[in-house]
């Protein structure tokens, strides 16, 4: 059995046409998980990448991945297993093309892939140019209006306090080379890697686009959005309140159905070189995105409401046995349902199931259901968010004041099935859930905060900040 695991960077479950969106934005995956397993109730570990991929990979939370004690640096811990390293062990072959500065060999994602390429910093693959990107000297240009647009974001007197440098910022990256690598040349990469793959392979790819800035190509690809830059950058510098903006949803779900023709590509190469009968295909996110429904654009770390954690998961099989997963289901057992299809042992890891088979029907009382915990730990403290079938509860253990209180949030227990938004806090707390927060609860003042990070070079550390990460 072959395994193909697909995640895209920010894409939300709702935005899906599987979950019920109102615009076709998938229909490549919508097709897969009519002929697979569709998970309703699929949760991210983190809602940020680095707190999202330990739990995928390896059934780890953020809280177990700080490297030698210093919190801006999330690594596996030394010997972890990564379902990669088990099936390389059991005769797989293990390859995976991504493009995000933000993991690879750092932070040890790379255990156990024989062949791991990162288009975004190994060298291969840049950026998708840029207008000015072969005569403009590499200039501290881009550094100095990261800087400016932070210290403007405090000035609350000024006008455009944000927006001015945003904007700044934002046309520099597009002039000196888009901040990421399509997902067309990501794929082309991909598809390469896995021609020369023996049977059976384990291969993964994550692909960017839908990871703002969004790219002019992704939006041009569909009519759902003008491919205008200047409307695109204006929108997310904007904080607007409890608004939702139609042009940014718009852009977004261009960016999503570009995803899936490149998903459709995958489809489509295996099944004209005979690896489609022998091939498992399963497509999830990192995280989602806040779409300005509270007044905040992106995915900050502290930020735990579902429009970050709720996230599609599908599995596509070769028998194409069909059903429906209502159960809530962790990123961290993506591990189990791999183990599961390649009949190895699942990885013993903090985060396991107690009730294993996933591609079954089986039927599970509430009492029988695992509790889902999500985390994200940094310097300002530690926030968790744990939930069963109906509630949720979340808590942060904030160390210092956080400079946007929009981006933290929400505080408390919440029946989330009669208040699916998280508007309304509960008066009383679910006992079960706060005991399991406390449990994880990690005091960052424990740990080292002089920001020093191994593995990350500067051009690593400028990719990052073009992306629009501190």
């Amino acid at each position: 059995m072959n395994i193909i695991l697909i995640t895209i960077d920010c894409l939300r479950r709702d935005r899906c046409g599987i979950y019920g969106h109102h615009r076709n934005t998938t229909p490549t995956i919508d097709a897969l998980g009519q002929n697979g397993t569709i998970f309703k109730r699929a949760y991210a570990t983190g809602p940020v990448t680095t707190e999202s991929f330990p739990g995928i990979l390896a059934g780890r939370l953020s809280a177990h991945t700080v490297a030698g004690q210093n919190i801006y640096q999330k690594r596996l811990p030394k010997q972890a297993p990564t379902i990669a390293s088990r099936l390389h062990d059991n005769g797989w072959e293990t390859t995976a093309v991504i493009s995000n500065p933000r993991i690879g060999e750092h932070t040890a994602i790379d255990r156990g892939f024989e062949k791991f390429k990162n288009l975004r910093n190994s060298g291969s693959v840049n950026t998708d140019g840029g207008l000015l990107s072969d005569i403009v000297p590499e200039l501290s240009v881009g550094e100095r209006l990261y800087q400016l647009r932070e210290r403007m974001r405090s000035l609350n007197t000024l006008p455009l306090r944000y927006e001015i440098p945003f904007l700044g910022f934002r046309y520099y990256q597009q002039f000196t080379g888009w901040p990421s690598v399509s997902g067309r040349k990501v794929v082309d990469e991909f598809l390469k890697s896995i021609e020369d793959t023996e049977t059976p392979f384990f291969a993964w790819t994550h692909l960017m686009d839908v990871h703002g800035p969004i790219n002019p190509e992704s939006i041009a690809q569909t009519n759902l959005e003008d491919t205008s830059t200047i409307t695109q950058f204006r929108s997310q510098a904007r904080r607007v309140s409890n608004v939702a903006d139609v042009r940014t949803e718009a852009r977004y779900d261009s960016a999503v159905r570009y995803v899936d023709t490149q998903v459709r590509r995958i489809v489509q190469h295996l099944k004209s070189n005979n690896q489609w009968d022998e091939t498992s295909i399963i497509i999830t996110s990192d995280h989602g995105e806040a779409l300005c429904e509270r007044g905040l654009y992106g995915h900050p770390q502290h930020y735990m409401y579902d429009e970050l954690l709720s996230v599609p998961l599908v599995v596509r099989t070769p028998n194409e046995r069909g059903g429906i997963n209502d159960h809530p289901f962790s990123l961290g057992w993506i591990h189990e349902i791999i183990a599961e299809l390649c009949s190895v042992q699942s990885l013993t890891a903090p985060l396991t199931s107690t009730y294993g088979e996933h591609l079954s029907e089986k039927e599970l009382n509430a009492s029988e259901l695992d509790i889902i915990t999500s985390d994200s730990i940094g310097p300002d403290g530690h926030s968790i968010a744990v939930r069963n079938l109906s509630d949720k509860y979340v808590t942060h253990t904030l160390q210092t004041a956080h400079s946007d209180e929009l981006s933290v949030g929400p505080h408390g227990h919440f029946d989330t099935l009669h208040d699916p938004q998280e508007r309304t806090p509960l008066d009383d707390t679910n006992s079960d859930l706060s005991r399991e927060a406390q449990e994880i609860e990690t005091n960052v003042q424990n740990f080292k905060t002089n920001g020093e990070v191994r593995g990350i070079d500067e051009e690593v550390a400028d990719q990052l900040k073009q992306l629009g990460y501190s």
